[in-house]
């Protein structure tokens, strides 16, 4: 069966439109709505949306026993500068839910995010008496809710109930079952939260009559499993495991698995939401073993990362990176965008190591819109072969509810002035119809032409190998992007014309695309995922079928907090020292006060710098392995439990693809 905890939106049921809100009942009376002065001991935040996606809201209970109208109520978050006035018609029945939305389908909404740290506050038409209030130091992975509705405290949910009764179910799964000599059941909690197994029981069937049953107990942290192994299973081809006697959390059947479940086991591959398959071997409260799925690998680069920058360098924002080779002896140029103000920095390295902007780019440089007033929200950086820089950004700031997916090329003069505008923008939205505002571009990488055909990278338009003169006036090179709300990679010929053609579509194991870099010292791309994913790097090269297939995934080096890394770039092979290059990651928090941090990576094997990898993942290439280049099978990471939400089209298959956009590109 279908895993019941990857549900984040529930059908709205009984619901009535005011404005941009939704009022849903679980009652309703004639009674004249309340005075503001009867709703402050009436009304609370029953539930809110701020995981960091496009669509922020917050829903209002009524606790009482009266209707209340919040016709000209204020709503505002923990600024008092954001203000929304809920429209006339606005009430909320007694036990109902009241929705306040941003802006939907043309009608009115409030029109500023609901960010980490943050706050929910309800005024009264006055404008200053305090009719209810919540607050958070973190986004929700899914949302925050009352269990139960409108009394509870408000803690992490496994499913958006967006004007509906909450549900407070547990983020439990059943993760791997064994009916072999030693047999046992594995719970995973795939939450973000200390799960309280209380009240929570395991039940054995065969042939829908009860085998067995055992009451569970204790808690389980975030991403913490335990292997239950006293519940009769031989006689067994199903389990359940079940909340308050009724509600199903999981559950797992392998009536038509015949006797795969007792010669190993059968598990969720990948580990935690992945359906269940035959594993390689039974692994008790370990990560399962799954064929074609490499474990997650500890980072063999040094465990220590340290501070970077100058804690003046952004307030935060701070997003992707692009290291650039510099002459002999020198540490070369580190390029960085800031996205909420679309700016640009260049950086060197000074003596006490520190990177500091050289001299003019304190400010940086404003990124700018070729045609249009705007603020580009610069996500990824990256350079072709001819010196120009590219921008990646998800939207204009200044329409931040519109998606719009963009390459931008901007070229640097020796006066640059304060704004850089850029020669050139591919909007990629016709091929991402639906994406929303903030699940756009997070990265983009420049590949040269020589190096795909060279790795005989297949063109998958076309189903042959790629060919650079197909394409005629797009410069020397594909560009890479990663988009984080597909948690896909796609290759990108930008023509002089405007065009933007796909040509591939790279599939990752991660939840989120935070950034994408181009190895060519190590011959691989690395797709990096932030603190959704703990943190966790995978890279790609292309094998014997032409295609960017996985080849390992690395955990962060263990000296470094789960930080909000949305830019990662690694240093050139001229920067080797004692075995190790320098790396970069940009904390787009600017947790304690920095956004910029070093730490190190293996160096590349000297003949890994000859050319692109032409093995098949399996270590036959004939050149000396590096990291990256493990021979590991593709495949999914799985050391992750626990997805941050459901995103559109997470297979990598981008809805409405067109074939062509809007679009140009360098010489």
């Amino acid at each position: 069966m279908g895993h019941p905890l990857r549900s984040t939106a529930a059908v709205l049921a009984a619901v009535v439109m005011t404005g941009t809100s939704v009022a849903a009942a679980s009652a309703q009376t004639d009674a004249e709505p309340t005075q503001p002065a009867d709703a402050a001991s009436s009304l609370v935040f029953n539930e809110i949306e701020s995981n960091g996606d496009t669509t922020d809201w917050a829903e209002l209970y009524n606790t009482g026993e009266e209707p209340i109208d919040l016709s000209g109520f204020h709503f505002r978050d923990d600024d008092d500068d954001h203000d929304y006035v809920l429209p006339e018609g606005s009430v909320v029945e007694p036990g109902g839910f009241f929705v306040i939305d941003q802006p939907l389908d043309g009608e009115a909404g409030f029109d500023f995010g609901l960010g980490d740290p943050d706050a929910a506050r309800l005024f009264a038409a006055d404008g200053s008496t305090l009719l209810a209030s919540t607050s958070w130091q973190e986004h929700a992975e899914v949302t925050y809710a009352r269990c139960p509705d409108g009394t509870g405290e408000l803690r992490q949910t496994t499913a958006s109930t967006k004007g509906e009764s909450n549900d407070c179910s547990l983020p439990l799964t059943i993760n791997e079952v064994s009916a072999g000599e030693e047999s046992f059941v594995e719970i995973l909690n795939i939450g973000s939260w200390e799960a309280d197994l209380d009240g929570t029981q395991l039940i054995s069937a065969a042939a829908n009559e009860t085998a067995d049953s055992q009451d569970l107990s204790g808690t389980l942290a975030a991403g913490e499993r335990t292997a239950v192994e006293d519940l009769e299973l031989a006689s067994a081809e199903a389990v359940e495991l079940r909340q308050d006697g009724s509600t199903v959390l999981d559950a797992a059947d392998w009536s038509a698995a015949g006797s795969a479940v007792a010669e190993t086991s059968s598990g969720r591959c990948p580990d935690g939401d992945g359906p269940f398959e035959q594993t390689l071997k039974a692994t008790a409260g370990a990560i399962n073993s799954c064929a074609g799925i490499a474990p997650v690998q500890d980072w063999p680069g040094g465990a220590d990362v340290a501070v970077a920058d100058d804690s003046e360098l952004v307030d935060e924002d701070l997003s992707g990176l692009f290291h650039q080779a510099g002459e002999a002896g020198s540490s070369g140029t580190l390029w960085a965008v800031e996205n909420d103000a679309g700016t640009l920095f260049q950086l060197t390295e000074d003596e006490d190591g520190a990177w500091r902007p050289v001299e003019g780019w304190a400010a940086g440089r404003t990124l700018g819109y070729p045609d249009h007033e705007g603020t580009v929200d610069a996500e990824g950086v990256t350079m072709d072969g001819d010196g120009a820089i590219y921008a990646a950004s998800e939207r204009d700031n200044d329409a931040g509810t519109v998606s719009r997916p963009s390459v931008l090329r901007y070229e640097l003069g020796d006066d640059d002035g304060e704004t850089l505008t850029a020669t050139d923008e591919w909007n990629l939205a016709e091929d991402f119809e639906g994406l929303g505002a903030n699940q756009g571009l997070e990265g983009v990488t420049w590949v040269p032409d020589e190096w795909l055909t060279e790795a005989g990278f297949v063109d998958q338009s076309t189903g042959a190998t790629y060919d650079p003169a197909a394409y005629p006036a797009h410069g020397d090179g594909l560009f890479l992007v990663g988009v984080e709300g597909t948690a896909a990679v796609y290759a990108y010929v930008l023509g002089e014309d405007g065009s933007a053609e796909r040509v591939a579509t790279i599939e990752t194991s991660l939840d989120m695309v935070a950034e994408v870099q181009f190895d060519a010292a190590r011959d691989q791309l690395w797709v990096v995922c932030d603190d959704a994913c703990d943190g966790r790097m995978t890279t790609f090269a292309v094998d014997d079928s032409g295609t960017f297939a996985e080849q390992a995934t690395y955990r962060r080096p263990a000296g470094m907090e789960n930080l909000a890394n949305e830019g990662f770039a690694i240093a050139d092979a001229g920067q080797c020292t004692d075995g190790m290059v320098p790396t970069f990651y940009a904390d787009d928090s600017n947790t304690d006060d920095h956004s910029l941090r070093t730490g190190t990576f293996l160096c590349p094997e000297e003949d890994d710098s000859d050319g692109p990898d032409d093995s098949d993942g399996s270590g036959d290439s004939g050149k000396p392995e590096s990291p990256g280049r493990s021979g590991e099978a593709p495949g999914r990471s799985g050391d992750a439990p626990g997805r941050s939400g459901e995103a559109p089209g997470h297979s990598g298959e981008a809805p409405g693809r067109s074939g062509q956009a809007p679009g140009h590109a360098s010489q």
